[in-house]
């Protein structure tokens, strides 16, 4: 087993994002830049799971719905404050709740300063999240004189690693233990394990979160309370950086106990490729080099597809992250390559024109007509940028398409408000394609 590769530098994974293990307990695992990450998650920070996914809430305020017993966790951790300036960005606060209408008055006429909505934490305890940075600081004073505002605490978590040399790996601690999440820290290195660095006192349950936050969770059927440690790419589709082996792209070899390592696929439907040394091969035209890397997978057997534009990716931002059935979605490129220059393989040129993405769909059409076969979605989604050249190619009629002579129901991206309630129906039907497992070989690690 390798532990001492080079890193690549070109883009990182960096993230985080939470789950819920088979007894209703809720994680939030936190992914280094190399990866492996979980399929088309957007980026987000520890802090910004909890306060943009896991609070919940439409209005002046959201709410995280913490019990009186996790929230005195938080409480121990406050400090009293004295000043104005001790409170900006990001904080929690404990008030009197004897003045949660004068408190909340004051948050509603600084609302339009506040970059993150406030959230209350447990209003039993005066509990809060409070943004105060471009606050008005007299109202802020006066709240602290009057007693209002008793105390307080940045909200700011920090991963902290550092190297064992009698353990042999990268070891995490939590700086904040009053969290009622369990947390889970990935190495920068890829080839250990995910780890557990922190178990909370009073666990924060499935039952707590809004149905938003429950469709977004990656879903576990292991116990966070008796797993130190995991392998993600055994369980979810994912993505990695390019530590792909050099005959298998899209599998890589990683850690699944520590005492065995396995070849990993990152997708379960068959997935177009060349080599990065090929003129021309059954794939390529010897212009076009054929890559599926930008499709995006969150579970292994979706019931929708979406189709974009390539490599833009950032199309479907808004798709994955806020719709209740987007864990059901696999996204598939229209064109699975580009022009690339032959003499510089890491170059890519410039953004085809619609005659050339014309010509590379022609190639490409049969790849993805397999793909549907294997998946066999109940609904196609088409982005914007992708649907003109479907409906040159598909007969498309009154909401449906058909490719290869099946029909399926058709929905625009940018119409996807409309659609919601029926596409979270259809989410939700069993998954009715082919099937194969992800994991290709198994091997035990050799210690190097």
């Amino acid at each position: 087993m390798i532990t001492d590769k080079e890193y690549p530098a070109t883009h990182s994974m960096s993230t985080s994002w939470f789950g819920i293990d088979k007894e209703g307990n809720v994680a939030i695992f936190d992914f280094d830049e190399n990866g492996p990450v979980p399929g088309g998650l957007p980026e987000e920070s520890i802090e910004s799971v909890i306060t943009d996914h896991l609070a919940h809430g439409e209005g002046d305020f959201r709410c995280l719905r913490l019990t009186c017993g996790q929230a005195k966790e938080f409480l121990n951790r406050l400090k009293p404050v004295s000043s104005a300036d001790d409170c900006d960005f990001d904080c929690l606060v404990k008030i009197n709740p004897e003045y949660s209408e004068r408190f909340q008055n004051v948050l509603r006429m600084n609302k339009d300063r506040n970059s993150t909505s406030p959230i209350i934490l447990n209003e039993e305890l005066g509990l809060y999240f409070v943004d105060f940075y471009d606050w008005d600081k007299t109202s802020l004073k006066e709240l602290i004189d009057e007693g209002v505002i008793e105390r307080f605490e940045h909200f700011d978590i920090e991963k902290n690693d550092s190297w064992s040399e009698e353990k042999g790996k990268w070891v995490f601690a939590s700086d904040y233990d009053s969290l009622p999440f369990f947390m889970y820290n990935e190495a920068y290195n890829p080839f250990q394990l995910i780890e557990r660095s922190h178990v909370p006192l009073i666990p924060f349950k499935e039952e707590q979160m809004s149905p938003y936050a429950r469709s977004c969770a990656m879903h576990f059927d292991i116990s966070f309370k008796d797993t130190e440690a995991l392998q993600i790419a055994e369980i979810l589709p994912y993505d990695t950086q390019g530590y792909w082996e050099d005959d298998n792209p899209f599998k890589t070899w990683l850690p699944i106990s520590n005492n065995e390592e396995a070849l990993i696929d990152e997708y379960t439907f068959p997935v177009p490729y060349c080599g990065k040394s090929c003129k021309k091969c059954k794939f390529c035209d010897g212009k076009t080099h054929l890559s599926n890397k930008y499709a995006q997978q969150r579970i292994d057997y979706p019931t929708l597809v979406c189709v974009f534009m390539g490599r833009w990716f950032q199309e479907l931002r808004s798709l994955y992250a806020y719709n209740p059935f987007h864990n059901n979605i696999a996204s598939i490129p229209l064109i699975f390559g580009y022009p690339w220059d032959w003499e510089d393989h890491n170059k890519q040129m410039d953004i085809p024109s619609e005659e050339e993405i014309r010509e590379i769909f022609a190639n490409c059409q049969p790849h993805l007509e397999d793909i549907l076969d294997f998946l066999k979605p109940y609904a196609i989604i088409t982005t914007d940028t992708a649907r003109k050249f479907l409906e040159e190619t598909y007969n498309v009629c009154e909401g449906k398409i058909t490719i290869a002579d099946t029909v399926y129901p058709f929905f625009y991206y940018s119409e996807i408000n409309k659609h919601r309630k029926e596409l979270e129906e259809l989410s939700k039907l069993p998954y009715r394609g082919k099937k194969r497992s992800r994991i290709i070989e198994k091997r035990p690690i050799k210690n190097d």
